[in-house]
């Protein structure tokens, strides 16, 4: 069983109270499992500590295998999304249409924020729209989300302050608004999704709920929703799971389907991500999930005819992937200490689609806190499984120390084929990736 979460917005500033939560938290029938749909499982043993064995560290190149931008390429993406042209990636889908651009209304606020998106560009990267494929993600969101917080390192008189949702668009709305353009992108992207690929279905059945831990950097949620249709239910915070069979996946930098309560989400079944968690005070819960792979209702109206939100005024909750974290909620603070604590027990370290970057510094930390004791060293595996090895060994062996081999340390691997047998591959390979004393 689960709950489900119905909390009212007051007014148009979306206030909200504890008591609003703790009225108006009922039981919910579980749900199940379906392609698009994420289930949860109440955990049976709060008490119990799952033995963490392995840790499965997942980026954009196995996204990538699911027709998923890399960071590399998500800034022009969404340039192209907004514009109403056809990306790559929704190409490949002919009947899937572009739902951000159905509202009249939509379109000319797109149009408003490519305009923002080039004075951005021209101003702090000194690069124009045309040449937008040069901007990594991470970079232009880090300024995005900079701006927003703190648009007095950068005032010159021209920076715009104070705009509401419903404004014009402006560089301090930049972030909120990419935000929510992302969400809409990768809602139109899993549309196209069907059945995950064998290898990475393969992949999720050699997962063991309660012994091996996904840690997630990507805010898409397919992954999501394969883990949980081969397992009794999901969890996104190391109290979630137990031996009872649920799988946990830590997502440090947020996903699509999360949202903070205050926005007021109607969808059915939506829950808290820390329900299960007795860390974080019922009162004091804010990130809320639902299960079906759909954009967020509105609350205030939640009869006939249903509304959803605007997609440009509800935006989830994500984190720009860069060293400087910040956590504007309880549970995201307590997944970054998940994610040093199951690391701290793991003997395993399986690198899918990630390269480990230099500027992680919360990630890399939390591994050399595993490696630190060097008798549990002599028992620790690393494999990556990417493309290419030798232009990111250097970023592994600054962690785990010389000596990494191609040989044993990598298995090269294109995310997205037909093949049945990678988990099997990954498994034999895993082998003989002992870390060198």
């Amino acid at each position: 069983m689960g709950y489900r979460l119905g909390v009212r917005k007051s007014g148009s500033g979306c206030a909200w109270t504890e008591g609003d939560v703790a009225r108006t938290v009922n039981s919910m029938a579980p749900r199940s499992h379906s392609r698009g749909r994420k289930t949860r499982r109440r955990t049976a043993d709060h008490h119990h500590r799952p033995e963490i064995q392995r840790v499965f560290f997942v980026g954009a190149g196995l996204s990538a295998g699911m027709l998923y931008p890399v960071g590399s390429t998500l800034m022009l993406d969404l340039v192209q999304y907004l514009r109403g042209e056809r990306t790559p990636r929704l190409a490949k889908g002919r009947r899937v249409s572009n739902s951000l651009r159905k509202d009249p209304a939509n379109r000319t606020r797109a149009a408003e924020m490519i305009d923002v998106v080039g004075q951005v560009l021209q101003r702090y990267f000194a690069v124009n729209l045309d040449e937008m494929g040069q901007i990594d993600v991470a970079e232009f969101f880090s300024i995005a989300h900079t701006l927003a917080e703190s648009p007095a390192l950068f005032a010159d008189g021209s920076t715009q302050h104070g705009v509401g949702v419903d404004g014009i668009p402006s560089a301090t709305s930049l972030f909120r608004d990419l935000s929510a353009v992302t969400r809409s992108y990768f809602y139109d992207l899993g549309r196209l999704a069907g059945n995950a690929p064998a290898d990475i279905h393969s992949l999720v059945r050699s997962i063991r709920p309660g012994q091996d831990v996904v840690i997630n950097f990507n805010w898409d949620e397919e992954l999501d929703f394969e883990l949980d249709a081969q397992t009794a239910g999901l969890g996104y915070m190391l109290q979630a799971a137990s031996a009872d069979g649920n799988a946990l996946m830590l997502k440090p930098h947020g996903s699509i389907g999360w949202y903070d309560v205050k926005q007021g989400i109607a969808n059915a079944g939506a829950y808290f991500i820390a329900d299960e968690d007795g860390r974080v005070p019922r009162a004091l819960r804010r990130i809320v999930a639902y299960p079906e792979n759909e954009t967020p209702f509105d609350l205030d109206w939640v009869v006939p005819p249903r509304r959803r939100h605007s997609l440009f005024e509800c935006p989830p909750v994500i984190t720009p992937p860069t060293f400087s974290k910040r956590f504007d909620f309880r549970e995201q603070q307590f997944i970054w200490q998940d994610v040093v604590s199951v690391c701290r027990q793991a003997r395993d370290f399986v690198f899918l689609g990630y390269s480990l970057p230099r500027d992680d510094f919360l990630t890399r930390a939390a591994i050399r806190s595993a490696l630190h004791d060097s008798e549990r060293r002599k028992h620790v595996r690393c494999l990556l499984v990417d493309l290419t090895f030798d232009d990111k060994r250097a970023n592994f062996e600054s962690v785990f120390g010389q000596g990494l081999s191609h040989r044993h340390h990598f298995l090269k691997w294109r995310f997205g084929t037909r093949d049945p047998s990678f988990g099997e591959k990954l498994e034999a390979a895993l082998e003989n990736a002992h870390v060198p004393e």
